[in-house]
């Protein structure tokens, strides 16, 4: 905690939002002597924080304020300064309790610890936790209840220093997996506040794009580690200009209307006409792509079965013209899980090895 008293400057008055007023660092006997001199607020004083201008994630639940500094700080602790939103700095004086538990960065943010913050005005007082971790923060505010179909929200992305405020929609996606306690999302960035007239913004971690898609990693994927390892091996087979490429990703923390979500997969979308389009017509007569699916939903297209999952298999999702004729024979041999072919020797096994790959990433980017 020492070093991270000398990062932050420790202990803030607000006058307001751009001309904080640094006061000397509070001992934990005078933190004591400020509580015996007020009263403790029923409600947090404080329900919004900045660092380095940019949005804190807010857990209302557990009263918990989240910064992400990113992975590359190491033992050193960035600079920080924190500030209230204007509304609320009237008046108000925040410090950390000193602690000495964590002096380094890195360590703070493996172990996940909570640092306590005690705000205070003349009268009352009220203490809140700060959460430093490393990975992105998105932060989804919206007035109207999110399910399938879109909905106008307010969207705050956060990284170290790069930080997105926008206009924006949300809405539930997936299939079977909707009915999951933890669902999946898809955020598209607009310019008015009625989620209406899609624009790209930056996106911290990932680049431009109009649009990000949020993947759950529920029961399917307790490792958190399948999807990201997918797209990780897949981008060592494409080149990133190339039709069908991989999608970027990358892992984040999700906040609902000052609700906690988890731990999320953040991934680029994927366009399968857009893919085509930029394929060329003539490899619409060699190449498919498929996806992964829960076959009961398949809506009448060709499966296989996966061998190592009885409920789901290979869906044909976008077919080539030829590829019929070889759908069952290919099935056949995946059934089998046989490593060569017969239909065409190593080199096409090779092919049709790739191209199932390719199943498991393009199922979790439509």
């Amino acid at each position: 905690m020492a070093a991270l008293a000398c990062a932050i400057g420790l202990t803030v008055k607000y006058g307001s939002t751009y001309r904080p007023v640094v006061e000397p660092v509070r001992e934990i006997e005078e933190i004591w002597a400020l509580e015996d001199a007020r009263e403790e607020s029923e409600e947090p004083l404080v329900t919004r924080l900045f660092y380095n201008g940019i949005p804190m994630a807010y857990d209302a639940e557990n009263n918990v304020f989240y910064g992400s500094l990113g992975l590359e700080n190491g033992a050193q602790w960035p600079e920080i300064k924190l500030t209230a939103s204007e509304e609320t700095a009237k008046g108000l004086s925040l410090c950390f309790a000193d602690d000495y538990g964590f002096d380094d960065c890195d360590a703070a943010i493996r172990e996940g610890y909570s640092y306590q913050i005690f705000a205070y005005t003349d009268t009352a007082y009220s203490y809140a936790e700060v959460v430093f971790t490393g990975l992105p923060l998105v932060n989804v505010t919206a007035d109207q209840t999110i399910e399938r179909e879109d909905v106008p929200a307010q969207i705050e992305i956060a990284l170290a220093a790069e930080g997105l405020q926008t206009n924006g929609r949300i809405h539930k996606r997936g299939g079977a997996s909707i009915l999951n306690d933890k669902v999946g999302y898809k955020l598209e960035f607009t310019r008015t506040t009625d989620g209406k007239k899609k624009i790209y913004r930056e996106i911290p971690g990932m680049g431009t794009d109009s649009q990000v898609i949020l993947l759950p990693m529920n029961a399917l994927d307790t490792t958190m580690m399948r999807d990201r390892l997918s797209w990780a091996l897949y981008a060592r087979l494409t080149q990133r200009d190339e039709p069908f490429s991989a999608r970027q990703t990358q892992y984040c923390e999700l906040f609902l209307n000052g609700e906690y979500r988890g731990v999320y997969l953040m991934l680029e979308p994927f366009s399968v006409r857009q893919e085509v389009a930029k394929a060329g017509e003539e490899r619409l007569t060699t190449d498919s792509v498929y996806r992964t699916a829960v076959i009961s939903l398949s809506h009448g297209r060709p499966c296989m079965e996966d061998p190592y999952s009885a409920a789901t298999g290979f869906e044909l999702y976008y077919p080539a013209s030829r590829i019929f004729r070889r759908w069952r024979i290919i099935s056949r041999c995946w059934a089998r899980r046989t490593t060569r072919l017969s239909c065409g020797g190593r080199r096409r096994s090779l092919i049709w090895t790739a191209r199932c790959a390719t199943m498991w990433c393009c199922s979790s980017s439509g």
